[in-house]
């Protein structure tokens, strides 16, 4: 079997495979945490700022009846020196 026809084969196999997962769907919700970086290039006085912090996501689906609306709650963090930026996201609707 040729290389080509190799993946064909695999990129075939995913797709049919792929189509009867539900991935998105999970009955308990999501939870993310995780490190960011950050990185500003100020163009007209050259400078370079880089700030460190951190990711989180919770994300959950209340209603039994309904399992296609969901909450999530999004929040960031990004230090520096002498800086702080905290930004948090609520959303509620449907996937």
């Amino acid at each position: 079997m040729s290389k080509i026809a190799a993946v064909v084969l695999a990129f075939l196999s995913l797709m049919l495979f792929a189509t009867p997962s539900r991935a998105q769907l999970l009955p308990s919700g999501n939870v993310y945490v995780g490190a960011a970086y950050g990185d500003l290039v100020d163009v007209i006085a050259t400078n370079r700022y880089t700030f460190r912090g951190w990711n989180a996501s919770i994300e959950d689906f209340p209603l039994t009846r309904h399992p296609h609306i969901g909450v999530v709650l999004d929040g960031s963090g990004f230090y520096r020196v002498g800086i702080q930026q905290y930004n948090l996201l609520s959303d509620q609707g449907s996937p």
